[in-house]
């Protein structure tokens, strides 16, 4: 019966913890109110970069990985636009400027001292290797020269399958 009550006040804490990290009043702070790493400093400490950008790319593989379960042709368009060009939910929505193929096309710059990833390079013959299998897959053609995967011998439903198991 004890945690039932505990339980039953999370909604309220939540609003409490969330009014705390804005400065708001917690009575007109809602649970779904979103914070910025900006806007909540937590006793004094305040972040240096901006994460927001990186914490938005899990919204972004949601949102595709959903439209490939679809299995059709349009999910695997819609899912190719959002890999390529990040999620727009509203009008007022900035264009993201960090998006998943921007991770994959800029890692050779940011990992060309990686051993680890060298490997994988030397493996799949290009810096961009993770983003010419996706293309591919999407595209539902050859990956040429890099592992050898023919894409075109696959249905929709089965390229979005390769790129559901890429993105988990």
């Amino acid at each position: 019966m004890q945690m039932a009550k505990i339980l039953g006040r999370l909604p309220a804490c939540a609003c409490c913890v969330a009014a705390m990290l804005t400065g708001r009043d917690a009575t007109a702070t809602s649970t779904t109110t979103r914070v910025t790493a900006e806007q909540a400093p937590f006793l004094e400490y305040h972040l240096e970069t901006n994460v927001d950008e990186f914490a938005a790319l899990d919204l972004d593989q949601r949102s595709i990985v959903a439209r490939l379960a679809t299995g059709d042709e349009e999910g695997l368009t819609e899912a190719r636009m959002v890999y390529s060009n990040g999620r727009v939910l509203d009008d007022d929505d900035e264009i993201p400027s960090v998006t998943l193929r921007d991770l994959s096309v800029q890692a050779g710059e940011q990992l060309v001292n990686s051993s680890t990833y060298n490997t994988f390079v030397d493996f799949y013959g290009g810096y961009d290797y993770a983003d010419q299998w996706v293309m591919a897959s999407f595209g539902g053609i050859a990956t040429g020269d890099m592992f050898d995967f023919d894409f075109t011998q696959l249905e929709v439903e089965g390229r979005a399958g390769y790129l559901g198991l890429f993105l988990f």
